[in-house]
């Protein structure tokens, strides 16, 4: 299992979140696998279709100790949501609104943490 966790009463803070109808959104830079039990522990659904990628498909960048080499996670190889920002903004505008209802966004830096922010305000 993974060595990192969740700091002490994360998960009840989430509930109370949710309670009150505010929506927890766990930005990780790790991929799914590896975000996955963390997630889990803090009380964020895992099940299929329940994390976006923000790492574009085709992205040619550095290699990253901490991300899987491959281009698709174990979890998404029959997914249906998009994988990087861009792809996201194009599923807002083509398909639907499921991208905005993910509590989950692995694969990311600050650079896209701030993109996504910024499709949350716009939408």
């Amino acid at each position: 299992g993974s060595s990192v966790k969740p700091r002490g009463g994360v998960d009840v803070i989430i509930e109370i979140c949710d309670t009150a109808g505010v929506r927890f959104v766990y930005f990780s830079p790790r991929n799914m696998r590896r975000t996955k039990e963390l997630a889990s522990q803090m009380g964020i659904d895992v099940a299929w279709n329940c994390a976006i990628s923000l790492r574009p498909l085709t992205a040619e960048e550095e290699e990253d100790p901490h991300r899987m080499t491959s281009t698709y996670a174990d979890w998404d190889v029959n997914a249906k949501l998009p994988h990087g920002v861009e792809d996201v903004k194009h599923h807002l505008e083509e398909v639907d609104n499921v991208p905005l209802l993910v509590s989950l966004f692995t694969d990311v830096t600050k650079a896209t943490t701030a993109e996504m922010v910024g499709v949350f305000q716009e939408y």
